[in-house]
């Protein structure tokens, strides 16, 4: 039979593939992220944490195949351990891996389980001020925390991408030093519109939630 030439190469080039163990992990702990067959690696391929199903730019952690937030070495095939951030929810997640620092997916995971493991609180106080005013996170027991730890203000109930304002574990928008618990003056932009908000705390400069404060009043 005749073969063409698009059918031969086709049959040559590799299928990347991505796999992660154990099938079940407790938030803080760590899987392993398996890989192989990228016919292409760049240093900036990447590895990413999300619930199953969501959109590509929805990663909740994420690292280059150097097994580390620091480029490396490209990697056709390899594998790092990979953290999972604590105070995630219990759920089912899955890893992907995409190409050279965008969001070409190479290659999805199955799928695991994230079990509980306690974590942090996040409180707000007073529970209502006028826009532009300034109200008071406080927060504790973050397992590992992290520099980028953030925090963000939301209207109630709204996707996690919608922040409004944000600030670092440092008190402002440059990070500092890791804080397991501490407290800052957040202040909330003039002219939003009043209603009821909530401030929620993150993880290392991604949207993995590690709490969601009390919900607040904002008055005219």
């Amino acid at each position: 039979p005749r073969i063409r030439v698009a059918d031969a190469l086709s049959a040559l080039t590799p299928t990347p593939v991505l796999t992660v163990t154990p099938a079940s992990v407790v938030a803080g702990g760590t899987v392993t992220a398996t890989w192989s067959g990228i016919a292409a690696p760049t240093p900036r391929d990447w590895i990413g944490l999300y619930v199953s199903g969501t959109s590509d730019e929805a990663y909740l952690g994420w690292i280059y195949v150097s097994c580390s937030q620091t480029a490396g070495a490209a990697k056709a095939a390899g594998s790092c351990p990979f953290t999972i951030p604590s105070g995630l929810a219990p759920g089912s997640y899955e890893l992907r891996i995409y190409a050279n620092n965008a969001y070409t997916r190479l290659a999805t995971s199955g799928t695991f389980t994230v079990t509980g493991s306690g974590g942090a609180t996040l409180g707000v106080s007073p529970t209502s001020v006028a826009a532009g005013g300034t109200v008071t996170a406080t927060w504790s027991r973050i397992p590992a925390p992290t520099s980028t730890d953030w925090i963000g203000l939301y209207v109630s109930g709204t996707g996690d991408q919608a922040y409004l304002a944000w600030i670092y574990v440092s008190c402002s928008q440059s990070p500092s030093a890791a804080s397991a618990a501490g407290s800052c003056p957040f202040t909330l932009p003039s002219g939003l519109a009043p209603g009821r908000y909530e401030l929620r705390l993150y993880a290392n400069d991604a949207y993995a939630r590690l709490a969601t404060s009390n919900p607040f009043d904002m008055t005219p």
